[in-house]
């Protein structure tokens, strides 16, 4: 996930949402500044069908979302 613009914060906690009650879900990850974006990864994780969501702890109002479909991951 990555988080373009962040401005002057250097790092800032990437968490992921699933399902139709965004309940969080996998561990938290420090997303770090890289080139003007912060960025965190995960691996190896598995999700279910539906609507995943990720934000940072320092934009807790802003999402970014995808469908997860049985051909793939669609933008939403």
């Amino acid at each position: 996930m990555t988080w373009t613009n962040p401005g002057t914060v250097a790092r800032s906690t990437a968490v992921l949402h699933e399902g139709e009650r965004q309940v969080e879900i996998h561990a938290r990850m420090t997303g770090t500044a890289r080139g003007g974006q912060i960025t965190a990864e995960w691996t190896d994780i598995e999700v279910s069908w539906g609507k995943l969501c990720g934000s940072f702890t320092d934009t807790p109002k802003v999402w970014a979302c995808v469908e997860v479909h049985d051909g793939g991951i669609y933008s939403s």
